[in-house]
């Protein structure tokens, strides 16, 4: 199955290098991480190239849905269960930072993406499940709650419902990146 954002935008290859350069920081990889990361460094004032096998934008991120969000899938009781409290706070924190990081530079930099606070949900069959990671979850400081009541087309017995989450195109970011970026 084809993505929406391979249906609806035409990601533009670019060109190999065609001569040595010589930069700071070499980015592997222009998915969303790779051009972040990028961005970053170079509004840092160090210099950057971000080295693409294939698209900008093709690889994994190509499939996103576009959710920004701490939230992935039923891991914080396993994962609070199996690297402690300490590490799994700083962990879903810092996750919830870049969440807070996306939402700032879209708003900063104006990019029309159409994006949206919204909430994430994960969904499940085991109520037993849901609840251990609903107490998890606010045990790690993230903002939760336990939903009985789902009108939804899904066979579930409820979601843990993470507040301060959000979506956006990504294809925007990276049609805007194509402006960022120059040709070596």
């Amino acid at each position: 199955m084809e993505s929406i954002w391979s249906q609806t935008c035409e990601l533009t290859k670019r060109p190999a290098l065609s001569k040595d350069i010589e930069v700071d920081v070499a980015v592997i990889g222009g998915g969303m991480a790779g051009i972040l990361t990028a961005w970053q460094l170079e509004r840092a004032g160090v210099r950057t190239v971000v080295l693409e096998a294939d698209k900008i934008g093709g690889g994994q991120t190509k499939n996103t849905t576009a959710k920004i969000t701490s939230q992935h899938g039923m891991f914080c009781h396993t994962f609070l269960a199996k690297k402690g409290e300490e590490t799994a706070r700083k962990y879903v924190q810092s996750n919830q930072q870049a969440v807070e990081e996306y939402k700032r530079i879209i708003q900063e930099t104006k990019i029309d993406c159409n994006f949206e606070e919204t909430d994430a949900f994960v969904y499940s069959k085991d109520e037993g499940k849901l609840m251990q990671e609903a107490e998890a979850a606010k045990r790690l400081g993230i903002d939760v709650s336990l939903e009985r009541h789902l009108e939804i087309p899904v066979d579930c017995t409820g979601a843990v419902r993470f507040f301060g989450q959000a979506q956006f195109s990504s294809v925007e970011i990276y049609m805007r990146v194509g402006k960022w970026t120059s040709d070596l």
